[in-house]
């Protein structure tokens, strides 16, 4: 595994590479981490500053002779060199590791951008009170003009080199095309978090009550963090920031937030860089909320069915239909009122609802579980609709429909309702 940002470096970059070493060596994965000296790597040397990064790592593949590398890119991380006057010429780092390495490569890419967003990267900020002309300033912005092409035709160069090539979302497949979309935070959340919501707004001394947004990460010119100045939100929600620096980072880490039109709704934790053990509490928040499932405490929705005759459907005015459903469907949801479930079935079989109801309380505990995607994906399983129709309709992979298939535990509620469908159709 290849991150010259790796813990207890700060850094995005370092953190996702540091948690996936830790779940492939939880597969009895034999994984060694190539970083900086200053990360907690098997091997050390790699830096932006180092001009031997690809010797460096040829070196250590000979003598590890892996399987797999797997190279975490992001060019700012082994030296990305432009040239001024003859693009083409324009490097990384690396380039000469992806020409001479005959071992398999796995290359995730972290950065690819547009041009509105490569040209935010030079600060036209200038402290040299002699350079009057701003040449200087003129000088980084032709540079970074003049190669923005050479930003792609390096991406483009690393894939064809690579066996397989990842990035983490559709916008960035589109910038880089050919790679593998696997989204970053698609993965079920890990249950083991032993803190309630109430606990984790005490420790970061958040209000008690009330919806919180959550916007925390590293501060570059190219996240948006300034957008938070000017955000409007709901009158009883508060957006709760907090931002750092990653290790190699340069640029004025500085936010005014307090002469926002909305700053009574901003809360600024100004904790800097969270660690592994101190993230979950700042997420605890939004965790529970995930847990809490569709149904959130906003709704109060309670479904009552009743299956009978139907004497005659006044379709403008539902209420003012008649007949042995409605009724069964009215008792059972006068039934609910005084209940913590919000889910029940009602039939004229007296003996088949006793039967019933054990399944469907858990099944209603299910419901309640499920995500706002977990609900969107029954309601298209429910339209007898294929995996790879759904991934189309939903614009995500296959394999992550089948794990939203598996969180809403779809294969238990299917057995329901096929016992179900069987044992009404027994009754005709």
């Amino acid at each position: 595994m290849v991150s010259t940002e790796y813990p207890p470096m700060h850094g995005g970059v370092g953190r996702y590479t540091y948690n996936l070493v830790k779940s492939l060596r939880s597969n009895n994965l034999d994984v060694k981490v190539v970083s900086d000296s200053h990360g907690s790597g098997d091997y050390h040397g790699l830096s932006p500053h180092n001009k031997q990064n690809s010797e460096l790592l040829l070196n250590i593949i000979q003598e590890s002779n892996p399987d797999i590398v797997h190279i975490q890119h992001e060019h700012g991380l082994y030296g990305f060199y432009l040239n001024p006057l003859f693009p083409p010429k324009s490097s990384t780092g690396l380039d000469k590791f992806y020409d001479k390495c005959t071992i398999p490569i796995v290359t995730t890419f972290h950065t690819s951008m547009y041009f509105k967003q490569w040209m935010q990267l030079i600060s036209t900020k200038e402290s040299n009170s002699k350079d009057i002309l701003r040449l200087h300033v003129f000088y980084k912005i032709w540079k970074q003009l003049i190669n923005y092409t050479s930003l792609h035709r390096i991406n483009k160069h690393i894939l064809s080199k690579s066996a397989y090539g990842i990035v983490f979302s559709n916008y960035m497949n589109t910038l880089i095309p050919g790679t593998n979309v696997i989204f970053h935070g698609s993965e079920p959340w890990s249950n083991t978090i032993n803190m309630s919501q109430k606990e984790a707004r005490d420790k970061l001394g958040l209000p008690p009550l009330g919806r919180l947004a959550l916007a925390q990460g590293f501060f570059t010119s190219t996240k948006g963090w300034d957008i938070i100045k000017n955000m409007r939100m709901p009158k009883n929600w508060k957006i709760v920031v907090n931002y750092s620096k990653n290790f190699y980072n340069t640029e004025n880490v500085a936010l005014d937030l307090k002469n926002s039109k909305f700053s009574y709704q901003i809360i600024n934790l100004n904790k800097q860089y969270l660690s592994e053990e101190e993230l979950p509490k700042a997420q605890a928040n939004r965790v529970e909320e995930r847990t809490k499932g569709y149904f959130t405490t906003d709704f109060d929705i309670r479904l009552a069915i009743g299956i009978g005759e139907v004497d005659f459907i006044k379709k403008n005015k539902i209420t003012s239909s008649d007949g042995e459903a409605f009724r069964l469907s009215g008792e059972a949801l006068d039934s609910l009122k005084n209940e913590s479930h919000r889910l029940v079935v009602k039939t004229f079989n007296k003996e088949f609802d006793e039967q019933l109801e054990p399944a469907i309380l858990l099944l209603d505990a299910l419901i309640q579980k499920w995500t706002l995607n977990g609900a969107e994906l029954v309601l298209y399983l429910l339209q007898n609709k294929k995996e790879e129709e759904i991934a189309g309709l939903l614009n995500i992979s296959q394999s992550a429909v089948n794990q939203r298939k598996k969180n809403a535990q779809w294969f238990a509620i299917e057995k329901l309702i096929q016992y179900f469908e069987k044992t009404v159709q027994s009754w005709e």
